[in-house]
């Protein structure tokens, strides 16, 4: 009730979906908004998670961890850090924006959701521009996962279910 369902195009809020509309029937790649919307441009995610992993590195490295590569071993997080006989396992995350909200593969939720207190899960906020750094590890006293750093800072789990469904003709 009261509102029309007319757009006005020539308003000052409405320019930049006036700009991305006339890419978009010119036919140029349009950039999706990085508020809480992930990019779907393959080389910029990989700039983001390839910036991420390089915060997270120089991090624990300055920690005097030794850190390695182990994401294309599938075995659901990015990084090992060793320091003696600590070996934590670190699941990287980068964002190109501000909200520390990351979605993870079955296979990294299954090694999150196993409550190991040797993994961590390190959220990079505005990973190319100012990257910030967010670790999340599983706290057995609190039975949650806090973030380390932050008085009462802990992570919100939502859990999905999902599927791929490809139709043969």
């Amino acid at each position: 009730m009261g509102q029309s369902n007319v757009w006005f195009a020539d308003s000052a809020e409405s320019l930049g979906t006036v700009k991305r509309v006339r890419a978009l029937i010119a036919g140029k790649p349009v950039p999706r908004s990085s508020q809480g919307k992930s990019s779907t441009d393959p080389d910029h995610n990989a700039k983001v998670e390839k910036a991420a992993v390089a915060t997270v590195r120089r991090y624990y490295v300055q920690l005097g961890y030794f850190v390695e590569s182990v994401d294309k071993d599938n075995v659901g997080w990015d990084l090992e850090a060793t320091s003696g006989k600590v070996k934590l396992k670190i699941e990287v995350k980068g964002l190109s924006g501000p909200a520390p909200t990351a979605q993870l593969t079955p296979n990294e939720y299954e090694a999150f959701s196993g409550e190991d207190p040797a993994y961590r899960l390190a959220i990079v906020t505005r990973a190319i521009a100012q990257p910030e750094l967010l670790l999340c590890r599983y706290s057995a006293d609190t039975n949650r996962w806090l973030v380390e750093g932050s008085r009462d800072g802990h992570a919100e789990v939502e859990t999905k279910t999902g599927a791929i469904i490809r139709c043969r003709i």
